[in-house]
């Protein structure tokens, strides 16, 4: 029974990855990006239980997690991470890619409650330039108006590669700008690899 879950699991989520990507137009980076994720994915990986994963997750300064956009249980594990770090008093910032840099005054009018959902929506024209699901990041935006969590927005106009650097500059920025923090990335599982290389060549840089 469990292997059936599983396998279902499985399915509905490449159905929910192909309609993510159905949402891109085909071009040469976004072909590169899978690539190196398929090559990465490769590897061999260890299945980890939570008492495991929280002692990484409070051992490490900045936590990347893919996004699959379309997926409730990605959100879950999202919330997971973040109350386990909640629940240990660590100084948390949240950094996302579903929003551009440009709009940070307006996260931080909407997480100090000076803007309703339908103003916030409409001054970072999500339904434009993210039209994925907003019910699933409204629940992260709630839990951080809940805990005052600091959240910065890593997207720009550009590249693929230019907006992974530019989303590395910053998260090294906010690290070094917010000493005793800690860093938590939602980030599209394609880019991921990509940032966290230019995440460090971004820190070597500033050293």
């Amino acid at each position: 029974m469990k292997s059936e879950i599983l396998k279902l699991r499985k399915k509905i989520f490449k159905n929910l990855k192909d309609r993510a990507l159905s949402y891109e137009a085909p071009n040469p980076e976004l072909q590169k990006y899978q690539k190196d994720q398929d090559h990465y994915a490769k590897r061999s990986f260890t299945i980890s239980n939570m008492e495991q994963l929280s002692k990484q997750v409070l051992s490490s300064d900045i936590i990347y997690l893919g996004d699959f956009h379309t997926f409730d249980q990605n959100i879950r594990n999202v919330l997971r991470i973040v109350k386990i770090l909640i629940t240990e008093k660590s100084d948390l910032i949240l950094g996302l890619e579903m929003i551009s840099s440009e709009h940070q005054n307006y996260i931080d009018a909407y997480l100090e409650r000076h803007l309703t959902d339908l103003e916030f929506l409409e001054l970072i024209n999500y339904n434009q330039s993210w039209r994925f699901p907003w019910t699933h990041y409204k629940l992260i935006f709630e839990l951080a108006k809940k805990h005052q969590i600091k959240v910065i927005g890593l997207n720009k106009q550009g590249s693929l590669e230019d907006r992974d650097r530019y989303a590395a500059s910053l998260l090294t920025k906010s690290l070094i700008e917010n000493k005793g923090s800690k860093i938590l990335v939602l980030y599209g599982e394609l880019h991921i690899t990509c940032l966290l290389y230019t995440s460090d060549a971004a820190d070597d840089s500033l050293r």
